[in-house]
């Protein structure tokens, strides 16, 4: 591939590898479902003790 300038092709990669390094971030198990829980903290801390 032929980028314009050594500039542009900076830019694309730099933005490449802050898209592939957000992507690979270890997952923090599920800590938002994808329902929203409209329980409150009390009830929820409580469900999980």
């Amino acid at each position: 591939m032929y980028y314009k300038s050594a500039e542009a092709r900076y830019n694309i990669l730099s933005k490449r590898a802050t898209f592939s390094q957000r992507k690979q971030q270890p997952s923090k198990g599920r800590q938002r479902p994808h329902k929203k829980d409209h329980r409150t903290k009390a009830e929820i801390t409580t469900a999980y003790k």
